[in-house]
């Protein structure tokens, strides 16, 4: 059983937002650095997961700190560009759901950027699970999601409503449940 439905969008849609889109997309992405570096920064030694790796930015982040690190994504195109784009010795792409990701050994870590306020309960009690279980003990799990009560869901859907962000994205992007959440 799989624990979301991908979204499929174009395989590079991260890459372009971080490098090459509207000044708050390249803010919002660059933002996502320094909460890694600051919250939970990649060592050597680590063997990471980032779940929900998109087109692969992230991922080729924590590598670069030397750390083995996999990227998961169920989007076909994603995990193309991302192995075109960033794979290197200590950085493997695999297009795949967590539920059926193989691993050799636990994980240190596991990151899991802007992937489960795109999920239902369900599913993310599920990957929830599955995180649990691929963890060693004492691992760690570094999650990020829009905060439904910022001003993020003003700017996202500003920024939407303007054609800065790619056509395809703006009806399937961030889809808040509240009557989940409370």
């Amino acid at each position: 059983m799989s624990v979301s439905k991908p979204v499929i969008i174009p395989g590079d849609y991260q890459h372009r937002a971080a490098t090459r889109g509207p000044a708050v997309q390249r803010f919002w992405h660059y933002t996502k650095r320094l909460a890694i570096d600051r919250y939970l920064p990649p060592e050597p030694r680590d063997f990471i997961l980032d779940a929900g790796c998109g087109s692969g930015v992230i991922t080729s982040y924590l590598g670069e700190s030397g750390a083995r690190v996999i990227g998961l994504d169920p989007n076909p195109e994603s995990i193309d560009f991302a192995t075109r784009t960033f794979a290197r010795g200590n950085v493997t792409f695999v297009n795949s759901e967590i539920d059926q990701l193989s691993l050799d050994r636990p994980m240190d870590k596991i990151y899991n950027l802007e992937v489960v306020e795109h999920l239902s309960a369900a599913s993310g009690h599920e990957m929830f699970r599955r995180f649990y279980g691929a963890l060693r003990p004492g691992g760690q799990l570094f999650l990020t999601t829009p905060n439904v009560r910022s001003l993020w869901p003003l700017i996202e859907w500003a920024v939407d409503r303007t054609g800065l962000v790619h056509a395809d994205i703006g009806e399937r992007e961030v889809e808040f449940r509240a009557r989940e959440i409370g």
